[in-house]
């Protein structure tokens, strides 16, 4: 049976929303802040497209911190697994390091039958939250030092996701009643839909 983790603010979307952000800033900074159009890769995007840019990737950022945040006690992670990239089999997110692990013992033989594949599979599965917080504590780490991440600098760090949140929600809120406006969905399902979102 598939293993499928539905968790959408996930290390390896998020890993992807860091490297989207740090190109943004490596465009703007080797092509300068005084210019109207960025050149990437054959592609030309407007100046407020990429400030944008940079702005969405942000919020989603705090919005994955402050999810784990409110998960997790603020503690040092007791390994790095899941700390150097993630992938995506087929539904189930796991550490790059832990794919690698299971071909090289399927290889060596260490695993010999489906069923210890399958096992090792849901032991992955089973450690997300535990890989999840290595690789949330490393980017807090990179991002503003968690060695000297103060409680009052935590609780600073922390409103800052709320607030993304709220906007993020709002955000939400703004496009489904602008839907509804166009006639593309009815006033029952604009409301289920804010509903069920807790808008």
């Amino acid at each position: 049976k598939s293993i499928v983790n539905f968790d959408w603010l996930n290390p390896k979307v998020m890993g992807e929303v860091v490297e989207g952000k740090r190109l943004l800033q490596r465009l703007k900074a080797e092509q300068g802040d005084d210019v109207a159009t960025y050149r990437y890769a054959g592609l030309t995007m407007k100046k407020t497209w990429l400030e944008q840019g940079i702005s969405l990737y942000e919020t989603a950022l705090k919005l994955a911190l402050g999810e784990a945040l409110a998960a997790t006690p603020f503690d040092q992670p007791e390994s790095t697994v899941g700390t150097d990239g993630w992938i995506d089999l087929s539904g189930l997110l796991a550490p790059k390091e832990e794919v690698e692990r299971l071909c090289r013992d399927l290889k060596e033989g260490v695993l010999e039958d489906i069923h210890q594949v399958e096992d090792r599979l849901i032991t992955i599965h089973t450690n997300y939250a535990v890989y999840k917080w290595n690789w949330t504590y490393k980017l807090i780490d990179e991002l503003f030092g968690a060695d000297t991440l103060t409680e009052e600098k935590l609780e600073t760090l922390q409103a800052d996701c709320a607030q993304a949140r709220q906007s993020w929600i709002e955000a939400v809120r703004r496009d489904a009643q602008r839907e509804y406006a166009l006639g593309d969905v009815d006033e029952t399902i604009l409301r289920e839909f804010l509903d069920a979102c807790h808008l």
